[in-house]
């Protein structure tokens, strides 16, 4: 039979614990307000901006992931068998625990909005890409029919 942590240890555990719910909050933050400014981007069509952005928010979200598996240990235990050092500090980690989560879903639907803006950029650009594509038969048909010394498509005023 496994031995039961003493007070003190589960209070070191729920310490680690906030702290790193702290932090997972600091990440879901970040995330999402990067998420706010990739939306923006994605809107005025600032393409090279959005790149950049891209590149931060990935490695934001592989440190959420550093912080998510640090949490892992966490999963396993319940919640009601928690010593924490005081009813305060359990009441701001469970209101923070709330914040990441909305924070999450605002973020992840701010992302499905993003795509969706992206896919409607792309597939217009194709389309123009078609066009383009298109005339340029028509075009090149035009110069041919207008080289000098052919006189077919003119009229000739000279007879």
């Amino acid at each position: 039979m496994p031995a039961t942590p003493a007070p003190t240890t589960q209070k070191v555990g729920t310490a680690r614990l906030a702290a790193l719910i702290d932090a997972r909050l600091a990440c879901i933050r970040n995330v999402n307000a990067l998420s706010r400014k990739q939306l923006e981007l994605i809107k005025n069509k600032e393409m090279v901006d959005l790149t950049a952005l891209l590149e931060r928010k990935q490695k934001t979200f592989k440190l959420l992931e550093q912080v998510e598996r640090a949490l892992d240990p966490f999963r396993d235990e319940e919640p009601e068998d928690r010593v924490w050092e005081s009813q305060q500090l359990r009441e701001e980690t469970a209101a923070k625990i709330s914040e990441c989560e909305e924070l999450l879903r605002e973020t992840f639907e701010r992302d499905k909005e993003s795509e969706e803006m992206l896919s409607e950029s792309r597939d217009e650009a194709a389309q123009k890409l078609r066009g383009l594509a298109a005339a340029g038969p028509a075009k090149n048909a035009y110069i041919e029919d207008q080289k000098p010394g052919d006189s077919h498509g003119h009229l000739n005023f000279d007879a």
